[in-house]
Order: C-alpha cells, then sequence, then structure tokens
C-alpha cells in the first residue's frame, strides 16, 4: 500500500461498531491500534446500560472514539427485569451523560424495533414501541442524533418517525438493506442512510440500485463490526477499518472514488455526529 493511500484511508469514519463485544476480549489492544491506524474515528453504539457504558468507556480511553448510549429493541424484555419499567431503565441511561463525558457521547441508540422473531408477542411490540419513542425523545431533549435499528418493522418504524416530524429530531438509519422505494422512504424522514458490509454481498443488488439514488450528503459508512464483515472477509470477525471496503462498493454504485466516498461520508458523519 503506498503512502498516498495510506492517508485517504486515515481520513475514514466507521459510523458503528460493538468493539467491547467478547469477539474481541483476547486481542482488543491489537484491535484498536489497526483502527487508529487508519480511522480517523470511530463509534461504538451500545444496545443495553452495560454496553453504552463499555462504549462510552473505550470513547474516554482513546481519543479517536466516541459513544452512543442506548437499549436495542431485542434488550426490551432484559430491561423489564433489570429495571421494573422503560422509564427506569431510560433514567440509567441518562446517568451516563455528565460534564466529563458530553463530548464524547454524540447520540442516543442503537434504538428501534426488530419483529424478526417468529413468536413475538403483541406485548413485546407494545414495549419495543415506547422504549424507541423514549429513546427518540431522549434524543431531543439532549439535542444528540439517534441511531436506528428496524428489522422487519419498516412501517411501524417509520409511523413512529413521523409522529416526531415537526421536531429537530435527527439521526441515521442504521444497516440499511432496503430497495430504492425504502431508501426514499427514510429519506424523506431527514435521517441520513447507514451503509455497511452487506452492500458487497452478491446478493445485495437492490441494496446497491438503492445507493445509486442515495444523495452523497445523506448516507454515512459504518461496519457494525464484529458483524457483517465485507464479502471478501465474509464468515470472518469484522473489524472497523474494513470500512475502506464498503467505501469502494458506493464508489461503484456512485462512479465515483473510494476517496471521493469517503470524504462525502466523512463530511457527512462529522456534521451529523457533531465530531471535532
Amino acid at each position: 500500500m503506498n503512502y498516498a493511500l495510506q492517508r485517504i484511508i486515515k481520513l475514514m469514519i466507521d459510523t458503528h461498531a460493538h468493539l467491547y463485544f467478547e469477539q474481541y476480549d483476547l486481542d482488543r489492544s491489537a484491535v484498536i491500534g489497526r483502527c487508529h491506524e487508519k480511522l480517523r474515528a470511530l463509534i461504538n453504539v451500545g444496545i443495553d446500560i452495560k454496553t453504552s457504558q463499555a462504549a462510552l468507556d473505550l470513547a474516554l480511553q482513546n481519543d479517536f472514539m466516541f459513544a452512543s448510549i442506548g437499549i436495542h429493541p431485542e434488550e426490551v424484555d432484559s430491561i423489564i427485569k433489570d429495571f421494573g419499567s422503560i422509564s427506569a431503565a431510560v433514567n440509567e441511561l441518562i446517568l451516563l451523560i455528565t460534564p466529563s463525558s458530553t463530548s464524547k457521547i454524540v447520540a442516543i441508540g442503537e434504538a428501534g424495533l426488530d419483529y424478526h422473531s417468529e413468536l413475538i408477542l403483541e406485548s413485546s411490540v407494545a414495549l419495543q414501541k415506547e422504549l424507541f419513542r423514549s429513546q427518540l425523545e431522549l434524543a431531543l431533549e439532549h439535542n444528540l442524533p439517534v441511531i436506528i435499528h428496524s428489522r422487519e418493522a419498516t412501517p411501524d418504524t417509520l409511523e413512529i418517525l413521523n409522529d416526531f416530524a415537526n421536531t429537530t429530531l435527527k439521526g441515521v438509519w442504521h444497516s440499511f438493506t432496503g430497495d430504492s422505494v425504502a431508501a426514499q422512504q427514510v429519506l424523506n424522514t431527514n435521517l441520513f442512510i447507514g451503509i455497511n458490509g452487506i452492500s458487497t454481498y452478491p446478493s445485495a443488488k437492490l441494496l446497491r440500485e438503492a445507493i445509486t439514488q442515495i444523495p452523497h450528503d445523506r448516507l454515512v459508512l459504518e461496519t457494525d463490526a464484529p458483524f457483517l464483515a465485507p464479502q471478501s472477509y465474509r464468515g470472518q470477525r469484522n473489524e472497523s477499518w474494513m470500512v475502506e471496503l464498503v467505501a469502494n462498493t458506493v464508489g461503484e454504485c456512485w462512479g465515483i472514488s473510494p476517496a471521493d466516498v469517503i470524504s462525502k461520508t466523512d463530511t457527512n458523519a462529522l456534521s451529523l455526529f457533531a465530531i471535532q
């Protein structure tokens, strides 16, 4: 790799990773070193109270890292068991926002709806919706963007977002996998669209077609590491520096160089997450 390309890669931003997961326990320092070598910024995204604290700890320990604090919809039953109510759990998130952490907490989430389980109960759906709304309100209260998770729940996710249409809500639809119609629906909510390694999979033809229609100022790059490694590493542990491979695919869709993709999406990420 030549020096010029090294300088380009150093500009990359991964807007969604989970480097606190156990998949990195044996070599986390080495992984962080590789990320620091190639990335200008990385956002670790919490999925519950414990991991939100872990994401924040990593951000406080590494100058190029930032944190998003939130509760994933699949964790709703666990937080009811642990805290007794949605409001009590959200209050625990609020406790993480302190004068010493505000510069490192750049978003709320991963928040949203997940109907993937065939056994999902109506009561669980109702709790997911309550949790999602509570975190959207928290994001508004603290003027932070929200990182949205939506799996097999697009209509309900859009309906809730539309209830916030006349607010200053901002954020990103994480791990977007839809077609051009779905992309336009997301864009209509004024959200950014997060694209990751799924875009590199041979089966993701409709997603790549959708990317061609996404405005250059409305897309951010992500990995969802340790999950969803790009095609050339598929089945292996994902790492945040692999966001470069996502940039390559987006560049092919947009008809521009990976360096230009990185420049445009970095600008989007820095603005959305107010990273200095």
